[in-house]
């Protein structure tokens, strides 16, 4: 036997017979109703659904995680805006006690006395206050500047805050007003 065209070569060959093959369907069916996804039929408007859902899903993590960064800038924004405004305080407070104009000069601060009240600055406020170190030689004076952002008298507690100090010493010998004020230290409170 050979195998081939489906003939054999000792045998005659064979009429070939057409025929139609009826389609069997195995599927369960419940009152002629495929069940559950037998067919393709219908399976695109469930699918557009649940895609849809899936994306709604990751629209809403994206927006939120997108809200929480935009918060977390907006904070570190004012928390750098009010640093800078209580050493913009400083600044300011030291070199009023430095200008030498006979009003509030270095010399002339013999009890806590407060140079500047909800100044504002960039948005900001701030107060600076000069207390005498009694008993200091040479004499000394802590500075200290407090900073409310946005601008606010007296600064609640919603508000970006920030205090911050340092210790001027007089030295007659300075060549300049601002020379006879030193900077000795400074420190932010909070």
């Amino acid at each position: 036997m050979c195998r081939g065209r489906g003939v054999l070569k000792d045998s005659p060959p064979s009429p070939i017979i057409p025929y139609e093959v009826e389609r069997q369907d195995s599927r369960p069916t419940a009152g002629g109703v495929e069940v559950f996804l037998g067919s393709q039929r219908g399976i695109v408007l469930p699918s557009a659904l649940m895609l849809i859902a899936v994306l709604a899903m990751v629209s809403a993590t994206s927006m939120t995680a997108t809200l929480t960064d935009l918060r977390i800038a907006g904070a570190y924004y004012k928390s750098v805006a009010v640093f800078h405004i209580a050493e913009a305080g400083l600044v300011h407070g030291r070199h009023e006690l430095s200008d030498e104009d006979g009003d509030r000069d270095f010399s002339d601060v013999s009890a806590v006395i407060t140079l500047f009240n909800a100044r504002e600055f960039h948005g900001g406020s701030y107060t600076v206050v000069a207390t005498p170190m009694t008993g200091a030689t040479p004499a000394r004076l802590r500075l200290r500047s407090s900073a409310c952002y946005p601008a606010a008298n007296p600064c609640p507690r919603s508000h970006a805050r920030a205090v911050l100090e340092t210790l001027l010493e007089h030295d007659p010998a300075g060549a300049t007003p601002r020379g006879r004020v030193r900077l000795i230290a400074w420190r932010a409170l909070n």
